[in-house]
């Protein structure tokens, strides 16, 4: 069994047991326009109250179990510089990525609070209590404050930093115009994500995100990788009400009971058989939530991907099963990209 394997399972045992998490470093906020490569910008914070992050969630209780996690171990290089910022504002350095196109309109968006509003780039403190977290937002380059853009919360494993995990992923390059994107750090200095403690966290910093900037509420999707993955499967689980889709990189069925109803991309490495077991038992989770039928899988891009037939309207499963172990596939980024733009 391999030491990715492992931690892996250990967070499924944590989070089932209730093991509490330990310590992380924190990453640093990132408030900079898109280009084609990533770089660096500002520092800053986000101060959870730890009666609001911290507390015990009702549908996090019986959906995921006790909570807590254990450490994963993943790698990854962080992307070259592209772009700098200073004082928490913004810098563009070009526009880069993506050219807007219809998979990522507005129409028929529910805007957040912040539509209309000039984004406050130095606000990046939220000071209520103490339980402390922290995360980057990559804005489109020509940020438009009118313009309702889906937001991508994703979701790092344990052994890289936030900002690695940014590069290495690349996805606000491949978004490019037509998203913003964000990537949370664990909370309260822990080691990987707790699906008792951070449901509520990740609940406070997206509402900060919808109050600071021009969301649609009706595209808001999350994907993770190696115990992100794990996380952003049972978050989606637990905020199937708000997400409207997720895409677990590597990961493994929720325990327990959900709410509301997502669409759903999983990748799946082939080489280590337990693995593949749990990410096929993922999609057997998702498909039978989403009614779909396994027995009639239909080719999709990108290669190796199939969606199934009969899935609740709105709501497809896209399971992508690669050679290879729980590192990410050459297709990660533009394979979910073109997923969410579907919907």
């Amino acid at each position: 069994m391999s030491s990715i394997t492992r931690h892996l399972i250990g967070f499924l045992a944590a989070a089932l047991l209730g093991m509490q998490a330990g310590a992380c470093a924190r990453g640093d906020i990132i408030l900079g326009a898109r280009g084609g490569s990533l770089g660096p910008a500002a520092n800053g914070s986000i101060d959870l109250d730890a009666s609001t992050a911290g507390a015990t969630d009702s549908a996090g209780a019986s959906a995921a179990g006790s909570g807590g996690s254990a450490a994963g171990s993943f790698s990854g290089s962080a992307g070259a510089s592209g772009m700098t910022a200073a004082a928490g504002v913004a810098a563009p350095a070009g526009t880069g990525g993506a050219a807007a196109d219809a998979g990522a309109s507005s129409e028929g968006a529910r805007p957040s609070t912040g539509c209309g509003k000039d984004p406050v780039l130095l606000d990046t403190n939220i000071q209520i209590g103490g339980l402390r977290a922290s995360y980057l937002v990559d804005l489109p380059a020509d940020y438009d404050k009118t313009r309702a853009y889906p937001l991508i919360m994703a979701f790092r494993g344990s052994g890289s930093t936030t900002d690695e995990f940014r590069g290495y992923l690349n996805l606000p390059a491949v978004t490019g115009a037509d998203a913003i994107v964000v990537h949370p750090n664990c909370p309260n200095d822990a080691t990987t994500w707790d699906v008792q403690r951070d449901p509520s966290v990740v609940d406070a910093m997206l509402s900060k995100l919808e109050a600071g900037f021009c969301v649609d509420q009706s595209r808001v999707f999350a994907v993770g990788h190696g115990t992100g993955a794990l996380f952003v499967t049972m978050f989606g689980c637990l905020r199937g009400d708000v997400l409207r889709g997720i895409a677990p990189l590597s990961g493994a069925p929720p325990p327990g009971m959900c709410t509301g109803e997502t669409a759903v991309m999983i990748t799946q490495g082939n080489a280590d058989p337990m693995m593949l077991g749990l990410g096929r038992g993922n999609r057997d989770f998702w498909a039978a939530r989403n009614s779909c039928d396994l027995r009639m899988p239909a080719p999709v891009d990108p290669v190796p991907c199939v969606e199934y037939a009969a899935c609740d309207d709105g709501y497809p499963v896209r399971y992508c099963e690669f050679d290879g172990d729980v590192g990410l596939p050459t297709f990660a980024a533009t394979g979910l990209w073109s997923f969410f733009k579907s919907l």
